[in-house]
């Protein structure tokens, strides 16, 4: 997971916070961040991940491939809690749906609701 907390660092701009969450999830705050620009960053960091990561798996390496739960935070009243669950939703949507690729949430009404995915 090395390679990937140094190719997410790389990435992101100097007010992002890259956390490792712990296993192989990681957490990234864009302060000032829109929706534009959350979807650019998640498409780069699935391609990123695709083409500049890989593991050895003792006989060999092999490709890794990201799959990113977005969250928009558009209402002021949820929690950092909820946020946390609403992304690890979403990026299971993404691994359902197939892996490498992402997937949107946000919090524009009173609960989490899904606004589309990208792949």
């Amino acid at each position: 997971m090395v390679a990937v907390a140094q190719a997410l660092r790389r990435r992101m701009r100097e007010v992002d916070i890259v956390a490792r969450l712990g296993g192989d999830e990681f957490a990234i705050l864009l302060p000032v961040a829109d929706r534009a620009i959350a979807e650019k960053v998640a498409l780069d960091i699935v391609e990123l991940v695709r083409t500049q990561v890989s593991v050895s798996d003792g006989t060999g390496f092999r490709t890794v491939t990201a799959s990113v739960g977005v969250v928009l935070i558009l209402d002021s009243d949820v929690t950092p809690l909820m946020l946390v669950r609403a992304a690890d939703d979403a990026m299971y949507e993404a691994k359902d749906a197939g892996r490498d690729r992402y997937v949107f949430h946000d919090t524009s009404q009173l609960g989490l609701h899904r606004t589309g995915e990208v792949a």
